[in-house]
Order: structure tokens, then sequence, then C-alpha cells
């Protein structure tokens, strides 16, 4: 601990020289490794030499991300059916066995509780199947460009 202050400082120095000198970084033969301006011009006449495999990547890019968009559908499909079946029922459950013992506030508060903890789960679980949706269909068209 007593060296945090001078190892901080020396730290943020080190990286203001970094960031001054970015070349220092690369490793000693990255410079040749880097493709050159002729090698990206080869790459794009090769793939403009053969539209056909052009065209089928661009189809099988659409195909995969329509599978993708459409296996979100039932998980959220199942999270909707969730909501609105099973937990009306959670809440009258709540309500008539909190009300049958005499506990009104239980039985207002508890399916209110209920529902909040219950929808902001399903809403993470949406949340999450869409992210990992999008970063599939991402991935899909991301060989394309």
């Amino acid at each position: 601990m007593s060296t945090l202050a001078t190892d901080t400082e020396s730290g943020i120095k080190a990286f203001e020289a970094d960031l001054a000198n970015p070349a220092v970084l690369l490793p000693s033969g990255a410079s040749s490794s880097l493709p050159s301006l002729l090698d990206l011009m080869s790459a794009l006449s090769a793939d403009i030499s053969n539209p056909m495999a052009t065209l089928t990547d661009i189809v099988d890019a659409f195909s995969s991300a329509a599978s993708s968009a459409y296996s979100t559908l039932l998980p959220t499909a199942d999270i909707v059916n969730a909501l609105l079946t099973s937990l009306p029922d959670y809440d009258l459950t709540l309500f008539t066995d909190n009300l049958s013992n005499g506990n009104l506030l239980d039985a207002l508060g508890l399916p209110i509780a209920a529902n909040t903890a219950l929808g902001t789960l399903a809403a993470g679980f949406e949340y999450d199947v869409i992210t990992n949706a999008l970063s599939a269909i991402s991935a899909d068209f991301s060989g394309l460009f």
C-alpha cells in the first residue's frame, strides 16, 4: 500500500507514453503482416469475379438470420404464456389464501410483490433471448461485408 501512489503515477506516465507513440506497441514484424491495399483489391476482385458465390453467401446469411429471428419466438411465447396464465392464477391463490387467514395486507401486497418479481425476471429472460438472437443475426451478416 505504501507504493500505491508512486506506482499509480508511473503507470499513468507509461500509459501516456504509449498513447503518444503507438508504434512501440506493435510487435517487430507486425507492419509487414498487415495486408496491403493491393491484397485488399485482389480479394475484392476475387469476390466480384464469382457473383454466384457472393449471391449464395447473401442468401445463406438471410436464411440463417431468419432462423435466428424465428428461434426467439418460442421462448417469447413461453414467457407471455406464463405471464398471462400462470401468474394470474398464482395471484388469485395468494389473494384467497391470505384473505381466508384474515390478513388483508398480505392478500393485497403479496400478489403485487410476486408480479413485480416475476415480471422483472421475465423481462430479463426476454432481454437475454433477444440479445442472443441479435448477436447471432449480426454474426450471420458479419462475413458478408
